[in-house]
């Protein structure tokens, strides 16, 4: 007789995981290239497709590049929405959330970018608002860039990382509806 199990996280790995998360967050958005990097598994699998060697140019030209991706060829311009460089851009905002497309449940982070002062951004322009929820579209005033990635976890590093389909900010819905 075949017996299903279902491998639950330890207490220990939801912590180390979610040291993870909290992380990578810090890091992305204070836009530390050689940081995040570690965070990354080497044996993991990038955008459905992509190893650790070919994901290592896709962050530096998101992260230190003036020119960002524009110049992007080859297997990137096909996985790569945004094409802007976030070299003048600070991150205004991070959400979080669930995937609900071919790979239900994994953890959803957004990542918004603009340029802005934001010192006086208000006095500049008050009917820009910075605080928007998951999947909001991008403010083209400020020039938001939105990155949203969903990552699972191995061995206390980002096994996998890819561009959500389709996502959710809770779970409640679902929960709901079984």
């Amino acid at each position: 007789m075949h017996q299903a199990t279902i491998k639950r996280p330890s207490p220990e790995e939801i912590n180390t995981n979610t040291q993870l998360l909290k992380t990578f967050e810090k890091l992305f958005s204070s836009k530390n290239y050689y940081g995040i990097m570690d965070l990354f598994h080497r044996e993991g699998s990038y955008f459905d497709r992509f190893t650790y060697p070919v994901l290592m140019p896709y962050f530096f030209a998101i992260l230190q590049s003036r020119m960002g991706l524009m110049n992007v060829t080859g297997p990137f311009s096909k996985v790569i929405h945004e094409r802007q460089s976030l070299y003048d851009h600070i991150c205004i905002g991070i959400n979080h959330g669930f995937s609900t497309d071919y790979q239900p449940g994994q953890v959803v982070v957004e990542f918004r970018f603009g340029v802005i002062d934001p010192f006086c951004h208000e006095e500049q322009d008050p009917s820009i608002t910075l605080l928007k929820k998951l999947g909001e579209p991008a403010d083209r005033k400020i020039a938001e860039a939105v990155f949203r990635f969903a990552l699972t976890f191995k061995d206390g590093k980002i096994f996998t990382l890819r561009h959500p389909k389709k996502y959710a900010e809770n779970l409640d819905r679902f929960l709901e509806e079984n």
